[in-house]
Formats: C-alpha cells, structure tokens, sequence
C-alpha cells in the first residue's frame, strides 16, 4: 500500500512540475512577444514621424531657412515640435541656430536644408536636426 501511495506522490509531483514548467514557458514566451510587437510598434510610428518631417514639413523649413524670415522659422519649428516623439528641433549653419526643446542623444535624425535654386552649390549648409525618443535603438 505504501509502495503506491508513493508512486502516486511521484506521478502527482511530476505532473504538477511539468504544468509549472509549461505555465512559466508560455507566460515567458507571451512576454517576449509583447515586449517585441511594442517594440516594432513604436519604432514604426517613429519612423511614420520622421517621415513626417522629411515629406510635409522639410519644404517649409527650408524655404523660410534661405529667405531667414525668423517668425516662419519659429512657427515651422514649432509645428515639428509637437510631432510625437520629437523632444527637441534645431536648425543651424554656422553662426546662425534656431533651437525648440532639449536636445540630448537618444536619437537624432538630421535633414539637410539645400537652397531651392542653386542645389549644392551653397556658402552655408543648413541643418534640421530631431531628437526623437521613447523607443531604444
């Protein structure tokens, strides 16, 4: 009688650590998953912002860049300011820096500002630059 009642202890053990050991798998494994499409969810609404930028906003900047009409500046960088994820924007050449928000080093994303008519061939080379946060890369 002891001798079954102790391989059932044994079996009943077995299969309770076996149902811990797949509870622990699949609450790991649902976690990693969600970290992960959170992650690449963030990092595509990030980059939509930067896209953003680059198509619907660069245009503006730069034409009130070259014509250095500062009230255009202002409002267009405030405009991109209220992107989400962007926490900081600065436009800068040389002496010259208009600067909207913190800027530190999470992510920052630069576009290049050419004059509308003379192409590459400019004295001064304006640049927008984004910090953009809350996601890691």
């Amino acid at each position: 009688m002891s001798n079954s009642k102790s391989i059932s202890l044994g079996l009943g053990y077995r299969v309770g650590l076996v149902t811990l050991g797949i509870t622990a798998l699949f609450v790991l494994v649902t976690a990693l998953l969600s970290t992960w499409l959170g992650f690449r969810s963030g990092m595509e609404r990030i980059q939509e912002n930067i896209d953003e930028i680059s198509n619907g906003h660069l245009p503006g900047i730069n034409s009130a860049v070259w014509e250095l009409a500062e009230n255009r500046i202002d409002a267009e960088l405030k405009v991109v300011y209220t992107i989400p994820y962007v926490m900081g924007v600065r436009v800068s050449s040389g002496p010259h820096e208009y600067r909207l928000g913190t800027m530190a080093s999470e992510r920052i994303e630069s576009f290049t500002l050419l004059h509308p008519t003379e192409g590459d061939l400019v004295e001064w080379m304006w640049h927008l630059t984004c910090l953009l946060c809350g996601q890691m890369f």
